[in-house]
């Protein structure tokens, strides 16, 4: 059971860098520099050559978002809506690209939701074992970690929407903006299982050694050393 949430984790992690960096890959193999502005654009861009790279991701990452369990209701409403809205964002073709007609607003809608699911999550449901860290300063870092990673997931999104609004959808900062929105929720994943190595707060839940109280995971009084004994 842990091994599959690692797995999990290690797959959004992988996936979530996959997709603008393939994209990157196509782009300079083929044209020598990014010609498509943003990463929304390769849906249509040169009659959908990158189409299927770009939907099967999202979906995949949308699946195993919800897939994905918490530590508590919130944290797993916020990431089946962001499973959901990563989900819409791959049908919902922006209509961006050279030739696609009319854009489509309610793209952009659920790419925001997306992120701002997956900041919540950071920014109100991160916290909840950080408690267990072993120190005071892992505690504060993991803290200050989660809550810079909330914010910029919020902010990012947004910047691109502001850079496409005032560059143009072809600008290439747009592509950069993206780019950094879906690298930071990537390190989310990679910090949270590292703060869960660190925890054990997998093993525990597992064996019923936790308790949710006020939206705080807490330990129950057992004896750790032999949780710990017990097998994977």
């Amino acid at each position: 059971m842990m091994r599959t949430f690692f797995t999990l984790r290690a797959a959004l992690v992988l996936l979530s860098f996959s997709l603008p960096i393939g994209l990157l890959i196509y782009s300079f193999a083929k044209h020598g520099y990014l010609k498509a502005g943003s990463i929304s654009e390769f849906y249509g861009h040169e009659n959908g050559a990158m189409r299927d790279f770009f939907v099967a991701i999202l979906c995949v990452v949308g699946a195993l978002l919800v897939l994905y369990k918490g530590y508590g209701w919130l944290e797993n409403w916020l990431l089946n809506a962001a499973g959901g809205f990563a989900v819409a964002t791959a049908m919902i073709p922006c209509n961006c690209w050279e030739g696609g007609g009319a854009k489509n607003g309610w793209h952009g809608l659920v790419a925001i939701m997306f992120f701002v699911c997956v900041g919540a999550t950071c920014l109100f449901c991160a916290n909840q074992t950080v408690d267990m860290l072993p120190t005071e300063a892992d505690r504060k870092w993991y803290s200050r970690a989660y809550y810079l990673v909330g914010v910029w997931l919020f902010i990012a999104p947004l910047s691109a929407c502001g850079l496409a609004f005032a560059l143009g959808q072809g600008s290439r900062w747009v592509f950069a903006a993206e780019f950094a929105a879906i690298a930071v929720f990537a390190i989310y994943w990679a910090l949270k299982s590292r703060e869960i190595a660190k925890t054990s707060s997998e093993r525990k839940a597992i064996f019923g050694k936790l308790a949710n109280v006020n939206g705080r995971v807490v330990e129950r009084d057992t004896n750790v050393e032999e949780l710990l004994r017990m097998p994977a």
